[in-house]
């Protein structure tokens, strides 16, 4: 008995050291923690592209993504509204040409989906011309930065005289009558040319704003825009003309291109069924079948005229016929009279 204790008596001594060491690793651990949250932390100097290019930090901002943004458009949907935008850009190139009476270019920046509550950001200091459609809750913009604004302003009424933003930020009646009229004339461009054989949209200009304090909201903050940033050069003016519509106002134009898409579809299904001719009945296929067996790379180097290969007899019931080497059907070999035959047990992929 008095071995059995001392050995107990061990175990718990030797527990107790154990427990010991453990704190000291722990406070050490802590200890360690603190060193390494203390000590200096590096800071990027660069960031990688989409390309993998270094471009310097200075000057990029990241904005935040805001979850509740939806997904408005499927990628082939989006494609279609960037072509049908494209595609109305070289015909509105010829508008303002003839309107503005000098040359006129224009070129997107970009085309994407965007909130409410960013587009609203990024236009705070903007002419912000308000539209709808008819009978309808849906609000769309046009923002234009207002030196832009105002020298397109002048270039209407013929004037060569140039304004800049610090000049003044305020319209008068007259200047925002005169840019209410042309923004209408955009507007019902874009309306009958967007896209062939729908249904122009019947747009309406609700007010122009300089700056976003008092321009209608919409019910929801992160309601989806398609919005169409535009570059403008006419004469020795460029500016930036920004084009926004709720998601929602363009359901006759995705319409229209799911109209397509169904004949599209439609067509292929049609060019999928195949139709029976004649002429193939003479086509000549090589059919050939095969069993599949492994062997060491040391037997097939012995290989010697006359040399017999030995297959297990239930590789007769594993053969795989192949047409035009394509393998096609599984089945069993063997043997019908003075013939070779093979019965086809059902399709390889099966």
């Amino acid at each position: 008995m008095g071995s059995v204790d001392k050995a107990i008596k061990n175990h718990v001594k030797d527990d107790m050291v154990a427990e010991k060491n453990v704190g000291s690793l722990d406070k050490n651990a802590k200890k360690s923690s603190v060193n390494t949250e203390s000590a200096p932390k590096e800071t990027a100097t660069f960031f990688l592209d989409a390309a993998g290019v270094r471009k310097p930090i200075e000057g990029i901002h990241i904005k935040p993504y805001h979850f509740a943004h939806p997904r408005c458009f499927s990628h082939s949907e989006m494609d279609f509204l960037q072509q049908a935008y494209s595609d109305w850009l070289r015909f509105f190139k010829t508008y303002g040409t003839l309107t503005l009476k000098t040359d006129f270019q224009v070129k997107q920046e970009y085309l994407n989906v965007q909130t409410y509550a960013n587009f609203l950001t990024e236009n705070a200091k903007s002419v912000i011309i308000v539209f709808s459609a008819a009978q309808t809750d849906n609000l769309g913009f046009i923002a234009l930065p207002i030196a832009f604004a105002l020298n397109l302003i002048r270039k209407l009424l013929g004037s060569i005289q140039k304004e800049t933003l610090e000049t003044r930020v305020i319209l008068t009646p007259i200047e925002k009558n005169l840019l209410r009229q042309f923004a209408e004339g955009c507007l019902q461009h874009w309306s009958q040319n967007i896209v062939n054989d729908i249904k122009p949209i019947s747009l309406q200009i609700l007010g122009i704003e300089t700056g976003t304090r008092f321009i209608p909201k919409p019910k929801q903050t992160y309601i989806p825009y398609l919005v169409q940033k535009q570059t403008w050069t006419f004469g020795e003016e460029t500016g930036i003309w920004t084009l926004a519509f709720p998601c929602s106002l363009l359901t006759p134009i995705l319409e229209k291109f799911k109209a397509e898409q169904e004949k599209f579809n439609q067509h292929t299904s049609e060019d999928k069924n195949c139709v029976w001719r004649g002429i193939y009945s003479d086509i000549d296929i090589p059919v050939t079948v095969e069993w599949q067996q492994t062997v060491t790379l040391k037997s097939i180097m012995d290989w010697q005229p006359d040399t017999v290969l030995n297959f297990p007899i239930t590789t007769l019931e594993q053969t795989i016929l192949k047409t035009n080497g394509i393998p096609k059907v599984k089945g069993r070999l063997g043997l019908s009279g003075e013939h070779i035959a093979f019965e086809i047990k059902g399709n390889i992929d099966e």
